[in-house]
């Protein structure tokens, strides 16, 4: 009895490991087929990781060399221009530029009166030779148009222009002419060569270089932010206080007052950095606006009034607009140091951007204007003023 039962035990204890075998022979199969499928997914996988490292590679290149294109181009291009800003300046050469002639001289009546200037007023007599005489500009009530004179020989034209002294005290006035380019920059140094002057400082204009002391400026950015610092108290043609009826005001116009958001001040905003509060302001809305074109140009413009007016198809609701400048601004004088402190020794003074053709961030109203002095009669909202004494305001506050 007992021999049988060992017999089922054994047997069934044989049946029990035959079938653990089979099925640990099983599993050994499955986890084989599995290895082998996950070896192909993940040589797949490293194949397409190859693949696609390989294309952003391609990319990368393709990037570096558009970059590299488009560097030169610029490079190319600027050279460009600068070959033919000295092309114009050279047919420009024989030339000067007459302001104050009325316009009740007709065009063929030119050339007798400018005689007549350079025999009575410069002294240099009436034997100079003039290869042509014509006005140029739009016709306005305001000023008469400028007369361009060519003369025959250089030494006529230097000789005239040496004795331009003599015309002080008459309302003519005498300019060199060169390309517009020139001019540009020339405009932009002028006030500093004024200040300069003003100081006692021994100061001349050449060109577009300021030679001041013996060191030069150019109209670059960094010259330009050089020469706003050392003279831009002294700037009154772009900035001057003024008593109203409300209070004292300071009143500022245009790229010379530290207040103004064509002052060339770098910014940085989000990692990228603008010339100018202005660039960043002209290209955020064309951001806004989905106007990506603009938006990228507006960064390269070199100075804020050409940002300006490539932004000026785009427009943007007031509430964006005052958002978008606070942005700008806020970055303006955080970032520098000596904006701020300037801005925070206006006391308490009302501030006004007295532009006469911005009823939104101006004053309507120009800095010669008789409405400075009544602020309820200003056509402008002066949203530009407002935004800065809140700006003010805060810093002070955040200072105590």
């Amino acid at each position: 009895m007992l021999d049988q039962i060992s017999s089922v035990i054994f047997t069934v204890r044989d049946d029990l490991l035959k079938g653990q075998s089979l099925a640990v022979s099983s599993l050994r199969e499955e986890i084989s087929g599995l290895r082998a499928d996950v070896t192909g997914e993940l040589k797949e996988l490293k194949t397409g990781l190859t693949e696609v490292s390989d294309a952003a590679e391609r990319n990368r290149r393709r990037l570096d060399e558009l970059e590299q294109r488009v560097s030169y181009l610029e490079e190319e291009n600027k050279e460009m221009k600068h070959r033919q800003v000295d092309s114009e300046n050279r047919d420009k050469k024989n030339n000067l530029v007459l302001l104050g002639v009325p316009e009740s001289v007709v065009d063929n009546a030119l050339e007798n009166e400018f005689l007549c200037i350079c025999d009575e007023t410069l002294k240099v007599g009436k034997n100079v030779s003039i290869e042509r005489i014509h006005r140029v500009g739009n016709k306005t009530v305001r000023r008469p148009r400028s007369v361009v004179i060519k003369f025959l020989d250089y030494k006529d034209r230097e000789l005239v222009w040496s004795k331009r002294r003599n015309l002080r005290g008459t309302k003519l006035y005498l300019e060199e002419h060169f390309a517009v380019e020139i001019q540009q920059r020339r405009q932009q140094l002028l006030p500093y060569l004024q200040a300069a002057r003003k100081r006692g400082e021994k100061a001349i204009m050449f060109n577009d270089t300021l030679l001041i002391g013996g060191q030069r400026f150019s109209a670059e950015q960094a010259d330009l932010r050089s020469l706003q610092l050392r003279y831009g108290e002294e700037q009154t043609r772009s900035q001057i206080e003024v008593e109203t009826d409300q209070g004292p005001a300071i009143c500022f116009y245009g790229r010379h007052s530290p207040f103004s958001n064509f002052f060339l001040a770098p910014v940085q905003v989000s990692g990228k950095t603008f010339p100018s509060s202005e660039h960043f302001y002209t290209c955020r809305k064309c951001e806004i606006s989905d106007r990506m074109d603009l938006a990228y140009r507006s960064t390269r413009a070199k100075y804020p009034v050409q940002a300006t007016a490539i932004g000026r198809p785009v427009t943007l609701e007031n509430g964006l607009r005052l958002e978008v400048m606070r942005t700008g601004l806020m970055a303006k004088f955080e970032q520098n140091a000596e904006l701020k402190k300037q801005l925070i020794e206006t006391g308490d003074k009302m501030l006004v951007e007295v532009s006469p053709i911005d009823q939104f961030w101006g004053a309507g109203c120009g800095l010669s204007s008789n409405l400075l002095k009544t602020p309820n009669k200003w056509s402008g909202r002066n949203e530009m003023g407002k935004m800065l004494m809140q700006l003010r305001s805060e810093f002070v506050q955040s200072e105590k």
